[in-house]
């Protein structure tokens, strides 16, 4: 349900419903702007992160409990340039979407989160408020479909990144930013609740000189989301907190390819806990390649999911 150093890494051709295509990777996102490659920058304000990009669409993957029974499912969504279209699947194997439906305007950034605490991910969007705040606005629906949103509410400043999670444990995911400070740290300001107000918790984790890309999780099982980023390196180097709060790395690993790969998180056996998950481009198909712990080593699920057709 959660949800990148520069570096071009553009896919050979591709077919993504509208035919063949030269297909980029935005796995990576740097603050700034393209600079004639594959590079990506912060959300609004260019090429998303996490993302696929072909024909100038972006694909983003992501992960959730769409059913609300057991871990984490997969999901596809595309901009088409009328609007996002969703492609979500329950399971962890190669399939047809079991939900698919259309929420969001083209150029709008989505999200996931269990927004309402009853259990299973919603979706939802942000986008420009366009206030004088310089605000991101979110809007947010309770279940994975179509319709109008549930909930909408302006949090965090325009060009810092959105991030969602159960950040006090409680049950029920809150919403948060993460961007760039003048002193080059990552800045955390997260909300327990899918609401608009002041934060509650703000610290510094991870940088932005280097490419620092946020990512979030419940990386030691124990209960509540805490931060992370992911740092090119010619790998994915995986840097986590338990904490919401300012101190050292609790979990550092590589899993995954710079290059090539988008990365994500998600609870994919269902015993509790977020491992990582590396989704790449190659052979005109995604290869999703997932691992249960906070750790390094070998996938534990491995399979194939979209473009979506």
């Amino acid at each position: 349900m959660r949800w990148k150093s520069r570096s071009a890494a553009v896919v050979a051709a591709a077919l993504l419903m509208t035919g063949a295509a030269t297909t980029a990777v935005y796995a990576s996102a740097e603050p700034g702007g393209p600079d004639g490659d594959a590079s990506s920058v912060e959300p609004f304000t260019g090429v998303a992160a996490c993302a696929f990009d072909t024909n100038g669409r972006r694909v983003w993957v992501f992960a959730g409990n769409w059913d609300g029974v057991g871990g984490d499912g997969v999901g596809i969504v595309r901009d088409t340039g009328s609007g996002l279209a969703w492609y979500l699947r329950n399971s962890l194997t190669t399939g047809k979407a079991d939900i698919v439906f259309n929420y969001g305007a083209s150029g709008d950034w989505p999200v996931v989160g269990d927004w309402d605490g009853v259990g299973g991910d919603g979706i939802g969007i942000t986008r420009p408020a366009g206030n004088a705040a310089n605000e991101i606005q979110w809007q947010l629906r309770n279940a994975p479909g179509g319709g109008a949103a549930d909930t909408k509410f302006n949090y965090g400043r325009h060009g810092y990144f959105p991030v969602t999670g159960d950040w006090d444990g409680v049950g029920g995911d809150g919403v948060g930013v993460a961007g760039g400070d003048a002193n080059g740290n990552k800045a955390w300001h997260l909300r327990n609740s899918a609401s608009g107000g002041a934060a509650n918790y703000d610290f510094l984790f991870g940088l932005t000189g280097n490419g620092d890309v946020p990512v979030t999780g419940d990386w030691d099982g124990v209960g509540g989301d805490g931060p992370g980023v992911v740092r090119k390196s010619g790998i994915l180097d995986w840097h986590l907190r338990n904490a919401n709060n300012n101190g050292p790395t609790d979990h550092r690993f590589s899993y995954g390819q710079a290059t090539t790969d988008c990365f994500l998180s998600g609870d994919w056996d269902g015993a509790g806990g977020e491992g990582p998950g590396a989704v790449r481009y190659s052979g005109g198909v995604l290869q999703w390649h997932l691992r249960n712990t906070s750790s390094a080593g070998a996938d534990n699920y491995t399979f194939v999911y979209g473009p979506p057709a």
